[in-house]
C-alpha cells in the first residue's frame, strides 16, 4: 500500500484520513479529520446528503439498479 500511495501522491492525489487517532496512515495523511468514535455513520449520511443535493451521482445507474426505480428527487 505504501508504494501505491506514493504513486498516488506523486500524481497529485491528496490522502485524507478520517480516524479518531492520528497513528499509522493517519499520521502521514495530507489531511487528518479527527472524527469522534461512533459518529462515522452520521458523517457517511452527511456526505451522501451533499452528493444527492449537489446532483453528484449517477441518476440513471440508481434508477436501473435499485429495487423499485423510484425517483430520488
Amino acid at each position: 500500500m505504501k508504494i501505491e500511495m506514493s504513486k498516488f501522491k506523486r500524481n497529485g492525489g491528496k490522502f485524507i484520513s478520517i480516524n479518531p487517532v492520528r497513528t499509522g496512515y493517519s499520521a502521514i495523511a495530507d489531511e487528518w479529520i479527527p472524527i469522534k468514535p461512533g459518529t462515522d455513520g452520521a458523517l457517511f449520511m452527511a456526505i451522501n446528503h451533499e452528493l444527492i443535493k449537489q446532483g453528484l451521482f449517477d441518476r440513471e445507474f440508481l434508477i436501473k439498479y435499485t429495487k423499485n426505480g423510484k425517483s430520488l428527487t
